[in-house]
């Protein structure tokens, strides 16, 4: 679609025009890049047919992982905590839940915010979680999330994206005190 729209545009704005198959197979090239990345040991084609043949004999690859809530240890709590985003970006929402060693909930908290990605609500969801720790008197917690990016920012296991840094900063100096 890129090369499209930039053929496009220098045709129209720059007078520079490209002949079809040049234009075709500018993007029959864009996309065995593309095709290369998400599937690397197969070798596609240069025809637009066959690579459409190779495309539907492709079998998605379904992974399936049993998620299940456990209880904490003595003397600790959980936070759970989720972000939402429809759309992504669009409409949003944050939320997180504190319970105990028994299971029993000791607080609730959550917020619509503006329209955002799925990786700002869920820093959104935990920077709040970790608000309320700091807070409270709770000094054992386990912060749970179910967004593995926002696991590996928290565990300084990936270099933090700009759009989540002064949260992500924020998250660690809360907790600081706490035995995490």
């Amino acid at each position: 679609m890129w090369e499209l729209w930039r053929k496009t545009n220098a045709l129209k704005y720059e007078g520079k025009g490209v002949s079809l198959h040049r234009l075709i197979m500018n993007v029959t090239r864009q996309l065995r890049m593309l095709l290369k990345v998400r599937k690397p040991t197969l070798e596609f084609s240069f025809e637009w047919l066959v690579i459409l043949q190779q495309l539907s004999q492709l079998k998605p690859t379904i992974k399936a992982i049993s998620v299940l809530w456990e209880l904490p240890q003595q003397r600790w709590v959980k936070y759970k905590t989720d972000g939402v985003s429809k759309g992504n970006p669009g409409s949003s929402s944050w939320d997180f839940c504190l319970r105990d060693t028994n299971g029993d909930l000791l607080h609730v908290e959550g917020a619509v915010i503006k329209d955002t990605n799925n990786m700002e609500a869920e820093a959104m969801a935990i920077l709040n979680a970790a608000r309320h720790c700091h807070s409270s008197k709770q000094d054992k917690v386990i912060i749970q999330t179910d967004s593995l990016l926002m696991q590996k920012l928290l565990m300084r296991e990936r270099g933090i994206p700009w759009q989540v840094e002064d949260m992500i900063r924020q998250i660690w100096k809360l907790l600081s005190t706490k035995q995490v």
